[in-house]
């Protein structure tokens, strides 16, 4: 399994040493309370589509939704019936 994972605690205090404990544990439960995890998944399909393409890996058609063809009067092979 691979998995991504920050350590907020951690984060936050090598980005700001300076910080005290307090002051990191306020800070890192807000962050975590209130993150969009929406940002992730945009980067991670972004990553998906260049390492697919770097390995010619073909994505069409494989993620999972079905479609359907939806005919009008013009291209209906039953004539619009």
């Amino acid at each position: 399994m691979y998995a991504i994972f920050v350590d907020l605690t951690e984060a936050i205090e090598d980005i700001y040493p300076g910080l005290s404990i307090s002051e990191v544990e306020t800070i890192a439960k807000d962050i975590h309370q209130s993150w969009d995890y929406s940002s992730i998944y945009d980067e991670v399909v972004e990553q998906i589509d260049v390492v697919a393409n770097n390995n010619q890996i073909a994505l069409e058609g494989k993620d999972g939704i079905q479609t359907q063809e939806i005919y009008d009067d013009q291209n209906d092979p039953y004539g619009g019936y």
